[in-house]
């Protein structure tokens, strides 16, 4: 029996890597792994997200196991837990097939170090039990090809937490564009209604003033008319009693 253990400092916050983490597999690093398969998820009462996944990847096995273990593809299934709240990813999982021969168990624990750092504690647990003669030289093949993993799985995550970043860059970059452009729209808004009730507003006023001018004609018309008449009555009455007397 074997155990290995390794760690390693993401200098990137809990959340981008966790997000990572879910988004591994396909990548250019990690490509024994050939897919993965969600059989279950769901969110328990205490508010954590429990996953259970499947795991396919391909085995480049040596020679001297192939009698033992004949098929190149290995299935695996994974069991995880998020927790938001403590930050913490927890990922269990086993080998399926050749269990009979050996067994793997790898615990991988994704834990928020500060608001800018994450910390990988990834351990595993090896056991051959096919043949006394084989079975430490298969553990160590394990071991090894284990070691190999981690490394090339690092530069995958590292690989997906740029991409994300680059991804979350525009997408900010993008949201800071249509921002402005809807402000500078509604400045453009604002102003051509400021200039429309003005001139609305002054349009108004003339017509007002239009108005007020042309009931000050009329008015002056009509008194100019009843001073007429009122003269030609005068006038009239002057000459009855002119006539009279």
């Amino acid at each position: 029996m074997k155990f290995w253990q390794s760690t390693h400092v993401f200098d990137h916050p809990w959340q981008t890597v966790s997000q990572a983490f879910w988004r591994k597999y396909p990548n250019d690093f990690s490509t024994t792994v050939m897919g993965t398969d969600t059989l279950e998820r769901y969110i328990g009462d205490d508010g954590k997200l429990y996953s259970t996944r499947l795991i396919i990847s391909s085995w480049k096995i040596p020679s001297f196991m192939k009698y033992f273990m004949p098929s190149p593809y290995g299935y695996a299934v994974e069991y995880s837990i998020v927790d938001p709240v403590n930050k913490t990813l927890e990922i269990r999982s086993k080998n399926l097939n050749a269990a009979s021969i050996f067994s793997f168990n790898e615990a991988v624990v994704y834990s928020a170090e500060s608001s800018s750092q994450t910390k990988l504690t990834h351990e595993a647990q090896i056991s051959c039990h096919a043949w006394k003669l084989l079975d430490r030289k298969a553990e160590d093949w394990i071991e090894a090809t284990l070691d190999g993993n981690a490394k090339l799985g690092l530069m995958g995550m590292s690989s997906i937490i740029d991409k994300i970043e680059t991804e979350t860059a525009l997408a900010m970059k993008a949201m800071d564009e249509f921002t402005s452009d809807t402000l500078r729209a509604l400045d453009d808004m604002t102003t051509e209604t400021i200039k429309s009730v003005e001139s609305l507003t002054n349009d108004t006023l003339k017509s007002v003033d239009d108005i007020k001018l042309e009931a000050q004609q009329s008015l002056d018309k009509f008194s100019d008319e009843v001073d007429r008449i009122a003269s030609d009555v005068l006038n009239d009455l002057r000459d009855d009693i002119q006539t009279v007397q």
